[in-house]
């Protein structure tokens, strides 16, 4: 059960990284607004450029 509730809590936040990005905003933005490490948001912003502009959030997840 942990370990799904952690799989929620990184997929929300992907998809939550996401949609900001979609908007613009930098990676330090993100961090702040989501109050999260500014090097898990680097991390997850780094994969998620390579998913550009579709975002596929669970594809995300497993390259992470």
């Amino acid at each position: 059960r942990e370990e799904g509730r952690e799989e929620g809590a990184d997929l929300k936040t992907i998809s939550q990284v996401c949609k900001k990005l979609i908007k613009g905003k930098s990676v330090e933005e993100i961090a702040d607004e989501l109050e999260e490490e500014v090097d898990y948001i680097n991390k997850i912003c780094d994969i998620a450029a390579k998913f550009a502009p579709d975002y596929d959030v669970n594809k995300i997840y497993k390259a992470m």
